[in-house]
């Protein structure tokens, strides 16, 4: 038995050993010729924060417009970043904040208090030089002026 143990133990240290100095370092060769050079990229990015206080001509900047029977509540962001080229080769997202610190990618759809049932949408749609947001409730009633909130519209040109 003394035999056996002694052979296993020569047998395990063997194979540990050989897993310690077996191994080697890996080279590295030289760098190699750079790459060609890419494509130019797009960096042509805009943002604009606004809250819906500043909007000109708007004392209260939301108005309660009707179709089909649902009641949305809708206003208007004027934005000259919207040109014809973004129009027709570029992006535009909008971004909804409550409190100009954490913002929410449009389309959104967001739960009222715990006594209701409702839940209220915020859509946008945009064309040369605006921005139109509104927002809806699930049960096609007016969801009331939304007051000051803040939209982050982003801008993105093609090529």
């Amino acid at each position: 038995m003394k035999k056996m143990n002694k052979k296993l133990f020569i047998t395990a240290a063997s194979v540990l050993m050989l897993c310690f100095t077996a191994c080697t370092k890996e080279v590295v060769g030289p760098a190699g010729p750079a790459g060609t050079q890419g494509p130019t990229g797009n960096a042509n990015v805009q943002s604009s924060i606004i809250p819906t206080t500043t909007i000109a001509g708007y004392a209260n900047s939301w108005v309660s417009q009707t179709s089909s029977g649902i009641t949305a509540q809708v206003t208007v962001l004027p934005l000259p970043t919207i040109t014809q080229d973004i129009l027709s080769k570029g992006a535009v997202l909008v971004y909804y904040s409550n409190d100009n610190s954490t913002w929410f990618l449009l389309p959104l759809t967001l739960g009222a208090s715990p006594s209701s049932n409702k839940t209220f949408t915020w859509t946008y749609s945009y064309s040369l030089n605006i921005v139109k947001i509104a927002v809806t409730a699930s049960d096609g009633t007016d969801p009331g002026n939304p007051g000051v909130v803040y939209f982050k519209v982003v801008t993105v040109a093609g090529q």
